[in-house]
């Protein structure tokens, strides 16, 4: 299943977008994530919105005719911010970032229906962690990468959510250095793919890709 990134929405859909995001905001800062589109043609844009005391994530999605299916915000006791979204097979979509509470950082996901309506948010237990990437399967199954700080050491960790938000598996790896995600993939045979950027600390930066079975054992480190 391959993103598909607003540089290839039509242009009537992106016109949309920033018409309905300038008429319809309000006094508060924010950032959009680039927009997708499912297997009908629905174009689908998540945004962050937050002022000094709340924070809202705006999620819309606009027909190939150019009307609303939904147009809805998400806000709750926590201060949340997406980070990534992706559209599953039915045209969910499933938004994953950073969830901020009691002074700590901790992964947060969520999904919506494709009618809008709110399904499950879930956050990790593991504190100092932000997602960074998310992918689906065709059946609703949910990976999510992220980058941590753990005492003086800066693994990625992957979680394997099924499609009701619960917990399958998580796995933490730490190449040394720091490590930021970079990408995230799945096969036909539920493998997930991780692929981060390692910084050694001595200015010198490569890549490192982590393969994993449907069941959380790690296949490959290259």
């Amino acid at each position: 299943m391959s993103r598909m990134r607003n540089r290839s929405l039509p242009g009537w859909a992106l016109m949309a977008l920033a018409l309905t995001c300038a008429a319809r905001d309000y006094d508060a800062s924010g950032d959009n994530l680039s927009a997708m589109s499912d297997r009908r043609g629905n174009v689908i844009a998540v945004s962050n919105r937050a002022t000094a005391n709340s924070s809202q994530i705006r999620l819309t999605s606009i027909n190939r005719y150019g009307n609303f299916n939904y147009d809805v915000y998400h806000t709750d006791a926590a201060m949340e911010r997406a980070t990534s979204f992706f559209v599953d097979g039915a045209g969910a979509p499933v938004v994953a970032g950073v969830r901020l509470w009691q002074g700590f950082n901790y992964i947060w996901v969520m999904k919506y229906s494709t009618h809008g309506q709110f399904l499950w948010e879930n956050a990790d237990t593991q504190a100092g962690c932000a997602a960074f990437d998310i992918v689906t399967n065709l059946t609703g199954d949910i990976w999510v990468a992220a980058s941590c700080i753990e005492d003086q050491r800066f693994p990625v960790r992957l979680l394997h959510y099924n499609y009701a938000g619960n917990l399958v598996w998580a796995q933490n790896y730490n190449e040394g250095g720091r490590n930021y995600v970079r990408n995230l993939t799945v096969d036909f045979m539920n493998r997930v793919s991780l692929t981060m950027e390692v910084d050694n600390g001595s200015g010198n930066r490569y890549p490192r890709t982590l393969v994993f079975d449907r069941y959380g054992t790690r296949l490959a480190a290259y």
